[in-house]
């Protein structure tokens, strides 16, 4: 009798888009994608004030990248 075992590791790489987060959650950004050297490439989605600024120098040091699962809603209202 013979037993085969297989292991299969799954890469754990950086998807992009992802949330990233300041601390506090004070303000969150859509990174689009990592730039090296210290910058991320993204845009604000928190808080409202600033929803839509873009940039390509956004601090990896300032923003941490938020858990597989995070969520975050939007609701739109008209006045």
């Amino acid at each position: 009798m013979a037993i085969e075992t297989k292991i299969k590791e799954a890469k754990e790489t950086e998807n992009f888009p992802a949330l990233y987060s300041s601390d506090g959650r004070a303000s969150v950004i859509l990174v689009l994608k990592d730039l090296g050297n210290n910058k991320l490439e993204g845009v604000v989605m928190h808080p409202y004030r600033s929803f839509g600024q873009y940039s390509i120098t956004w601090s990896a040091s300032k923003y941490s990248r938020m858990p597989k699962g995070s969520e975050l809603s939007f609701k739109f209202t008209q006045e």
